[in-house]
């Protein structure tokens, strides 16, 4: 087994450093600008497929199709948002197991079936709720969206550290590729900009954490996050 994990990486380079400001305000300016006319799209789509005729199969079928698309348009969105931290960290007393629950049950269609082993005991962090509900989602919601076969989430308790693992007997990535599914712009699968799985690098290491990836064999695939655990 192959482990890789990531770690912070700071940048001492003053010009840098204002180029990462800069991108980071343009970053906020386009979420606020964006957020509006996806917000009217998906209100749009939803009232169509309320009001269009079930016998309407293809009208339907393109209503759908909308609402995929602006679906996929604000997790890229909020992708980007939480890579560059555009948005200021709030960090609360969160419940790890409690989103999990959440993200799991969240949308079952379509997807690969998850097997869940939870902690006993509350996987107490603290973390930004927002930035928290994206990592969790991210998380699951990629590796469930990619694997082949079932799909298996836990979480435990390593030291004072609380582990979050998502695992697949398969993804749908290169084997060579896996070392650097948390770098920004390496798109892993098809339809995706590259910044999901590093916005939850980013989003762990804001939280004092890390993420990491093991390669099991022959194609297997673990992608963690591992977090320091409140009392």
């Amino acid at each position: 087994m192959n482990e890789v994990h990531t770690g912070p990486e700071v940048s001492t380079d003053p010009s840098q450093v204002r180029a990462e400001f800069e991108i980071t305000d343009v970053v906020r300016q386009l979420s606020h600008e964006l957020r509006q006319p996806l917000s009217t799209m998906e209100s749009v789509a939803y009232y169509l497929s309320m009001v269009v005729p079930g016998h309407d199969l293809r009208v339907r079928q393109q209503v759908e199709k909308m609402q995929r698309l602006v679906e996929q348009m604000n997790w890229v969105l909020a992708d980007a948002v939480h890579f560059f931290q555009a948005t200021p960290p709030n960090p609360q007393r969160l419940d790890l197991n409690e989103l999990i629950t959440e993200a799991v049950n969240g949308e079952l269609s379509g997807k690969q079936p998850v097997q869940v082993n939870l902690s006993e005991r509350a996987a107490l962090v603290e973390m930004d709720p927002m930035q928290a509900r994206h990592c969790v989602q991210s998380l699951i919601g990629l590796v469930r969206k990619w694997a082949h076969g079932e799909v298996r989430v836990s979480t435990q308790f390593v030291g004072s550290e609380v582990h979050v693992r998502v695992s697949a007997p398969q993804l749908r990535i290169q084997s060579a590729d896996a070392s650097l599914i948390f770098e920004p712009f390496r798109p892993h699968a098809p339809a995706g900009t590259g910044l999901a799985f590093a916005s939850v690098r980013r989003i762990a290491e804001a939280s004092g954490g890390r993420a990491g990836v093991e390669l099991n064999e022959p194609r297997g695939v673990t992608v963690s996050v591992e977090l320091p655990q409140l009392a």
